[in-house]
């Protein structure tokens, strides 16, 4: 649990920061390697990728993954771990451990308001976010089902004293189940707009690979590249990250504590679930690069993840409701910080790629 605690801190830039990432073109669609998006969404993908030892192509992307992580990011590093022989792994807390934070084993997680106008609520493996406007809420995913939609959206929201039928956006941001699983039961209830990119709506009706998503909604809105939703003083602007699914949206958005203004760059999408390819693997690095490229542009120093592992929210959220007086706010990680995520993402996708070579 120290190494949770650990990843808490906020630390300075490392030099690893958004210059290596910088002025790179939005990626393109690729095509599918030996898996489909289905069977790779499910956990099919090779674990034979990695071969028996560390490519020297690969040794200094690790490094440097290493380095941009450092005590901050763990949750990040075990994507790296995915690119490594098993032998050679390195020792990090399992995902689990990570989404728990210091909850206690079987204790869910809570609703938090993590800044004046952002909310967190999570089921244990899967984030969503409501954004408080003065014309209503814009949600961000929907988590696995009806029922979470119902008792962890609806009802937390109604713990931290926000009305649910304020709901009138709902933003998912790629076709699997564990964002999309809870929109159908949203759209009925409350009859908000779901929006998601072409190319994922197409997607998501396919990808009912666990037993506890519910289908996906009735197709809504689409999502184009560099859209900027507006409700209310608030604007969400959603950016074409594709790599983790061929659709998946980012966003950059802006939020208060106490007043004073932040900026979060959100990641859509995570996670090496995807066709394995050394041409999948580019795209995914080609894509933290650009996405950081934005965050660097819009100021971005707070990233958020939709899955708890990767930004550590649930200790966050717990550290944020507890704070005293005069404290910082646990998911302020500042420009450098922001930017160093994504240099951790990009670098372990490029030592994923080169692994596979």
């Amino acid at each position: 649990m120290r190494f949770v605690l650990a990843c808490l801190s906020v630390t300075s830039a490392l030099a690893l920061g958004a210059n290596a990432l910088a002025q790179q073109a939005a990626p393109k669609p690729v095509a599918n390697g030996p898996l489909t998006e289905q069977q790779a969404a499910s956990g099919q993908f090779r674990q034979v990728d990695q071969g028996t030892s560390i490519k020297a192509g690969a040794e200094p992307h690790f490094a440097a993954a290493r380095k941009a992580a450092g005590n901050d990011f763990p949750g990040l590093l075990l994507l790296c771990n995915q690119a490594r022989p098993e032998a050679l792994r390195w020792a990090l807390p399992s995902a689990k451990v990570l989404r728990q934070g210091p909850l206690q084993e079987g204790e869910k997680p809570r609703p938090a308001k993590l800044f004046d106008n952002l909310y967190y609520l999570g089921a244990p493996n899967v984030s969503a976010y409501a954004i408080d406007t003065s014309d209503g809420i814009i949600l961000i995913d929907t988590l696995n089902n009806g029922k979470e939609a119902e008792d962890v959206i609806a009802g937390g929201l109604r713990q931290l004293g926000l009305d649910p039928a304020r709901i009138k956006h709902v933003i998912i941001t790629h076709g699997h189940g564990d964002h999309y699983g809870g929109a159908a039961w949203l759209q009925k209830t409350y009859h908000p707009s779901v929006w998601m990119s072409d190319l994922d709506w197409t997607l998501s009706p396919t990808t009912l690979d666990k037993p506890y998503f519910d289908p996906a909604p009735p197709r809504d809105k689409v999502i184009t590249d560099g859209q900027v939703l507006k409700l209310g003083q608030q604007s969400v602007t959603m950016h074409f990250t594709p790599g983790h699914t061929q659709g998946t949206v980012s966003l950059i958005f802006s939020v208060s504590d106490h007043g004073k203004p932040h900026k979060v760059a959100l990641l859509g999408g995570t996670g090496f679930n995807f066709p394995h390819s050394p041409l999948r693997f580019a795209q995914y690095a080609a894509t933290m690069g650009h996405f950081a490229d934005l965050a660097r542009k819009a100021g971005a120093n707070v990233i958020l993840s939709n899955h708890p592992e990767n930004d550590l929210v649930v200790a966050k959220s717990i550290a944020i409701t507890r704070r005293k007086a005069g404290e910082p706010n646990a998911l302020v990680a500042g420009v450098g910080g922001v930017q160093r995520y994504f240099t951790t993402l990009n670098q372990c996708a490029l030592a994923y790629g080169e692994q596979m070579k």
